[in-house]
This record gives structure tokens, sequence and C-alpha cells, in this order.
């Protein structure tokens, strides 16, 4: 009868009471895969990743071959702040999928995290491979290169990404990439179009930007 009351409450949005239900229908049988998997649900519903994983172990420890629950385990990980055990888990599931774009973008987000700078960047170009205008991976790659002071593959990526996702931070960049490589007519002109698109008021606090001088 618990799990049926919290299925009513659930449906009605009443999460707080669901979740006792759910919990009662455990003490009495603790092996009760509906109540864990409707547990785990509403956990992940309302951002409560940390006690979300247990449930998500749990339920992988009874069947491991559920590619939906790994990935629910990953995104909990990845949202509670457990990098390290987060990155096990993508890299894991990488080499089953080598392809998987999500799975691409969680190791490079995990290598990254944890400072594997040059590895993450050859997972965000295989990225690239896949899907020419991934703009996650147009954007990491655009900062790593730029912060690895390789200028001209940074302005490359960035133009890219301006194609597709035009936004004022990414001409911002673009621009801070020609006047790197000391081309400041290519960083007006940029910074130009930035104004014409989203207006002055925005492009003008670039002015005292020191990395545009």
């Amino acid at each position: 009868r618990y799990l049926r009351s919290a299925e009513s409450l659930s449906r009605q949005g009443i999460d707080d009471e669901a979740i006792q239900r759910l919990q009662q229908a455990l003490r009495v049988s603790p092996d009760n895969q509906a109540a864990q998997r409707m547990l785990l649900d509403i956990y992940m519903r309302r951002g409560l990743h940390a006690a979300a994983i247990p449930f998500c172990i749990r339920l992988l420890d009874q069947d491991s071959d559920q590619p939906e629950l790994q990935m629910k385990l990953l995104q909990a990980l990845q949202a509670s702040g457990q990098t390290a055990a987060g990155l096990v888990l993508a890299e894991k599931m990488l080499e089953d999928q080598p392809n998987n774009l999500t799975m691409l973008s969680f190791t490079a987000a995990g290598r990254l995290a944890l400072g594997n700078t040059n590895s993450a960047l050859a997972l965000f170009e295989r990225m690239l491979e896949n899907d020419d205008q991934n703009k996650d991976a147009l954007k990491n790659c655009g900062n790593i290169y730029f912060e690895q002071g390789d200028y001209p593959k940074a302005a490359a990526r960035y133009l890219e990404l301006v194609r597709v996702d035009a936004r004022p931070e990414h001409y911002q960049m673009l621009a801070r990439c020609y006047a790197r490589q000391n081309d400041p007519g290519k960083a007006v002109v940029f910074m130009g179009q930035a104004a014409s698109l989203f207006g002055e008021a925005t492009v003008s606090p670039w002015l005292r930007d020191t990395q545009l001088d």
C-alpha cells in the first residue's frame, strides 16, 4: 500500500510525503526494486544527487546491464562533485561506446576538472570529429588552446563557435585571440560585429580588457 500511495503523491507533486511512503516500503521490503526506482527518480528530479547515488548502485548491483541507470549514476556523481568516481565510470562506459558524444563529453569534462588538460583536449577534438558543430567541444577546445598560448588554433575554434552559437563572450574571446596574435585589425572587426549584434553597451567594457591591449 505504501507504493501505491507514493505513486499517487508523486503524480500530484507531493514529493516529501511520497519519499516518506517509499522509505516505509523499503523498511518493510528492502529489496523492492519498484520503490528503489521511484525514490531514485524523485531524488534525481529534485536535484538530490547525493541521496540518489546509493539507489543507483543498489539497482545496478542487482542488474549491471542497464545503460540508462548507469547514465543516472554518472549524472549524480558529477552533479554531487564526485568527479574522480564519475570519471572512472565514464571511462568504463566510453570503452563500450567509444563514439558516444555524451560519454566523450563526461569523460573530457572529468579529465579537465582533474587537471588532465591535454587528455581532455584530445577527447573534445574527438567529439568534433563526430559532430563538428558541437558547442561544448568548440568552446572547450578554444579555451584550452587559448590557455596554452596556441592562439591560431583557439581562433579557429572560436570562429566556428560564433557561427553556431553567437554570444558576446564568444566574440570577446575571438577578439582576444587576434589581439594576442598582434592582429588588431581583426580584433576590431569582431568587436564591431559584436557591437552590431548585441549593442555598444555590451562591447564598450571590452575596451578596458587588458587582454585586448
